[in-house]
């Protein structure tokens, strides 16, 4: 199920982090099998498992203002439904990079990183 899908052109209120995962939330559900499944493929060899790991890609959807905790320093911007699991994402455009990968657990939210 493909949410529906925002117009970019009129959502220059956000700020730039929720502009860009909005944005990569709605080419994901663009193109689901190319960029929605690869980039499950490529989040699942980082962590060190398998491609298909993650499951298929289903869905993307920007949800910066639906789970909002004041006690929590964590506070996603993206939910990717797949066919395995649900994963949650936390866009920082101005942190550093880590050379890491940029993958790391986030048990707390349930999903798999």
């Amino acid at each position: 199920m493909t949410p529906n899908l925002p117009n970019l052109f009129h959502c220059k209120s956000l700020s730039n982090e929720d502009y860009f995962t909005r944005s990569l939330a709605y080419i994901l559900n663009l193109f689901p099998r190319d960029l929605g499944d690869g980039l499950l493929q490529r989040i699942s060899a980082l962590s060190g498992n398998t491609k298909t790991f993650l499951g298929r890609f289903e869905s993307a959807e920007f949800i910066g203002f639906d789970l909002q905790y004041s006690d929590s320093r964590s506070k996603p911007d993206m939910l990717i439904r797949t066919s395995n699991t649900t994963l949650f994402f936390e866009n920082k455009l101005g942190a550093p990079y880590s050379g890491d990968g940029g993958v790391h657990e986030e048990t707390e939210l349930g999903g798999a990183a």
